[in-house]
């Protein structure tokens, strides 16, 4: 602690080793003096009240706090207990609101000629919305509709990095007749990551036309691009393109083609 004993005797005496043997002896009981005082004038307020200031003022206000209640929580519940004034207007409804939603977004609305009372909030501190439903519990007439609606936003805007990661592409086709046109296409942009495209169709009759193409940048990679056709008869146009820069990595491209 900041405050010494010793720093409240006289200049004179402070050198002594008696008097410093003395201060430091009593040092601790008369911190447990100052921080007990401490204590004693934040429970006078409730922002400040510690567990046992807020039992107080919940035993005064029969108030029976949770067991998963916090301290924050708890200070709602009483000042929400407190702000109880009568008549219950609508603008004591708002005071009361206002006093409960720690600066957090909220709106009241009661539409003209209407006996709908619509409430907003964006409150996300426990026990906000137990201390609103016993606000409107006593202070809305029964003849009044109440919608309350509360939302919480979560921001869940990221930025991934990849170093490492694996895609794969694969189409196969069985097939008795057809005409069958394939068309593959994909711009990477990945720093380290084996990339595998296989076409494998299998078909008696048939006319087919495949293009694979891709445009990679990818310092350190493996790239497999593997084309595989078997068939009797037809008429076959192939197109496998790219553009690759692969300063560090191996790349191959395969083709097969079993027919009569």
């Amino acid at each position: 602690m900041e405050r010494k004993l010793i720093n409240y005797l006289p200049y004179i005496v402070r050198g002594y080793a008696e008097f410093q043997g003395i201060s430091e002896s009593e040092q601790p009981e008369f911190e447990t003096v100052w921080n007990s005082s401490d204590e004693v004038l934040n429970n006078q307020f409730i922002d400040t009240a510690t567990n046992y200031g807020l039992s107080k003022w919940e035993k005064m206000l029969n108030i029976r706090p949770k067991g998963t209640d916090t301290l924050e929580s708890r200070r709602i519940k009483i000042k929400a207990k407190l702000n109880t004034i009568i008549p219950y207007t609508f603008r004591t409804l708002l005071q009361k609101l206002e006093a409960i939603s720690y600066n957090l977004p909220f709106e009241a609305t009661i539409k003209e000629n209407s006996y709908l009372l619509q409430i907003f909030t964006e409150w996300d501190i426990q026990g906000q919305i137990d201390s609103l439903k016993s606000i409107l519990d006593e202070m809305v007439p029964v003849n009044i509709s109440i919608l309350s609606q509360n939302k919480i936003s979560g921001d869940c805007k990221n930025t991934m990095y990849l170093c490492h990661g694996l895609g794969f592409c694969e189409l196969i086709a069985i097939s008795d007749a057809g005409n069958e046109y394939v068309n593959l296409q994909s711009d990477l942009l990945v720093p380290s990551a084996p990339v595998f495209c296989d076409l494998l169709p299998l078909d008696d009759v048939g006319n087919e036309a495949y293009s694979i193409q891709s445009d990679l940048m990818v310092p350190a990679l493996s790239v497999n691009c593997d084309l595989i056709s078997l068939d009797d008869a037809g008429d076959e146009v192939h197109s496998i393109s790219g553009t690759a820069h692969v300063p560090i990595g191996q790349a191959f491209t395969e083709k097969i083609n079993l027919h009569d």
